[in-house]
């Protein structure tokens, strides 16, 4: 009996343009023998039951469908294998697992948690005239979105934040 193995994506452009892996992936686990696909995660027409692994890939939409997301994962982790263990999907999906590693003194990426922070504005001045130089190449590299308005006399980060399209304004929802 082959194994049906399913690599769960999203429909975005996000995926479609900078995910390459996925396919090569598929590509290897066909020729080892696998029936595989890379199901959208929030496809309704997708039998997830038909699949023997879910292999949780690229669903990259999820922060901004977070309660979608775990509803769909809470009912597909009734029906087949999900790796990584839906356990541990939650544990990790709004990245503040980094606090348990920074606490048993794992060296983490830095990352936002709303918290206030003070930055040096010499050094804010600097990276805001940096960023301001490059970021026509930075949204032509697909690295930084279309510029975001923010008032001419913002602070100095939120300047840099709009120059680089994020909003400087935007306050995450806490999940549900």
């Amino acid at each position: 009996m082959t194994t049906t193995v399913g690599l769960v994506t999203t429909d975005t452009a996000l995926v479609r343009e900078h995910d390459p892996d996925t396919a090569v992936l598929l590509r290897a686990l066909t020729e080892a023998g696998f029936r595989a696909s890379a199901p959208v995660w929030h496809d309704p027409a997708v039998d997830w039951a038909a699949f023997d692994l879910l292999v949780i890939r690229s669903p990259w939409d999820y922060p901004e469908r977070y309660a979608e997301f775990t509803g769909w994962l809470a009912r597909v982790a009734g029906s087949t294998r999900i790796l990584n263990a839906p356990e541990l999907i939650h544990w990790n999906i709004d990245k503040r697992y980094l606090d348990d590693f920074r606490a048993l003194d794992v060296p983490c990426v830095p990352y936002a948690t709303g918290q206030p922070v003070s930055w040096d504005e010499e050094v804010l001045g600097f990276l805001h005239d940096e960023v301001a130089k490059t970021a026509e190449l930075g949204r032509e590299l697909g690295e930084y979105g279309a510029e975001t308005p923010v008032p001419p006399d913002a602070p100095v980060l939120d300047r840099m934040l709009g120059l680089t399209g994020r909003d400087p304004y935007w306050a995450r929802t806490p999940p549900a």
